[in-house]
């Protein structure tokens, strides 16, 4: 069942990337000549914010369990290009790091949760007034997780630290964005954002673990709120 899912998730996302891409390469094809036209309605902007708490289950033949994070923080740069009055598409790449506090029951004394991530996005745009202009927004992209190395409050298999390897160089991921743009002046404005993302499936191997241990399989998901400054061209 974990297996099928998974599968359903991955055609969805590569659907999605394919359908933005598409959608980007028409753009840019469209797109004058001139270096003065081709800023037209382009912007470059950052983000940041936190990556609340959170429970991730994880499971292997014969084992379901769970690793809590803590609270953590997102940061992220952007680029877009407005497409029409009310669409726009975006390329972001982020750093998203949470603390441990636990593993299997176990509490852990020091380690980290990090992910380097890049995506792609389509937003859409509702201005309300001159200054504020909500929007939505859906993206994918590719996430490359690390667990490293864990330090634990009590012995685990006979070793005070545990080296977790993720098995899988890069994960791909679904974004569900919506937030509001507010213009402090003519080419820059504030940005709030509240962004959901979840990803496929991904194995980490415990290295100190009993010989024969399987691959554990897990996935991230997780609401992130951000603030931060677009720039506009």
């Amino acid at each position: 069942m974990l297996r099928k899912t998974t599968i359903q998730f991955l055609r969805v996302v590569i659907m999605t990337i394919k359908s933005i891409l598409c959608f980007s390469v028409v753009t840019l094809l469209a797109l004058p000549a001139s270096a003065g036209d081709f800023l037209q309605g382009t912007y470059v902007g950052f983000t940041g914010g936190l990556v609340p708490n959170a429970k991730e289950d994880v499971s292997a033949p014969g084992l379901k369990s769970s690793f809590k994070r803590k609270l953590g923080f997102n940061a992220s740069l952007n680029a877009g290009k407005r497409v029409h009055e009310h669409v726009r598409v975006q390329a972001d790449i982020g750093y998203l790091r949470s603390g441990l506090d636990k593993i299997g029951g176990e509490k852990v004394k020091k380690g980290s949760f990090s992910a380097v991530h890049v995506s792609a996005s389509v937003y859409f745009d509702y201005s309300l007034s001159e200054s504020f202009t909500p929007f939505v927004g859906i993206g994918a992209g590719l996430a490359s997780f690390d667990l490293g190395k864990v330090t634990f409050d009590d012995a685990h298999f006979g070793y005070p630290t545990e080296k977790f390897d993720v098995q899988d160089s890069v994960t791909p991921f679904l974004k569900l964005n919506a937030g509001a743009a507010y213009k402090l002046m003519d080419n820059l404005s504030v940005v709030g954002e509240y962004n959901f993302m979840q990803s496929a499936d991904f194995e980490f191997r415990q290295k100190n673990a009993p010989a024969g241990n399987p691959d554990i399989t897990t996935s991230f998901q997780s609401h992130i709120a951000q603030v931060g400054l677009r720039y506009n061209f």
